[in-house]
C-alpha cells in the first residue's frame, strides 16, 4: 500500500511541476499554432511613393512568457538600416510549444 501511495505522490508532483513549467510564450500572429507556429504577415502600413531600397529588422524574444527582451519597434528596425522614409512594414512571428517566442519587425524603405 505504501508503495502505491509513493507512486501516486510522485506522479502528482510531476504533473504539478509540468503545469508550473508550461509555457505561455506567444507573439502577435494572425493565426496561432499550439505546438509550433511560424507566420509572416504585413502591418497595414503602405506608402507606394517611397522606394524599397533598404530593409531593416528588429527582434524581440520571450521565454516561457516569463522573460521577454528586445526592441522590435518600427523605429528600431528603421534605424538599423538607416531608413528615413518607410514604404511598408512586415513581421515574422514564431513560437514553439509556448516555450520560446520570437517577433521580428521588418521595415522596407529609403
Amino acid at each position: 500500500m505504501n508503495r502505491k501511495i509513493s507512486v501516486i505522490a510522485k506522479l502528482t508532483v510531476l504533473v504539478a511541476m509540468l503545469a508550473l513549467l508550461a509555457g505561455c510564450a506567444k507573439s502577435v500572429q494572425p493565426v496561432t499554432g499550439q505546438l509550433k507556429s511560424d507566420v509572416t504577415a504585413s502591418y497595414p502600413i503602405s506608402n507606394p511613393d517611397v522606394d524599397n531600397a533598404k530593409t531593416g529588422k528588429a527582434t524581440c524574444k520571450s521565454i516561457l512568457g516569463w522573460i521577454a527582451s528586445g526592441d522590435c519597434s518600427i523605429t528600431a528596425a528603421a534605424e538599423k538600416a538607416g531608413i528615413e522614409k518607410v514604404r511598408r512594414v512586415d513581421y515574422e512571428s514564431s513560437s514553439t510549444l509556448g516555450i520560446i517566442a520570437k517577433h521580428t519587425v521588418i521595415v522596407h524603405g529609403e
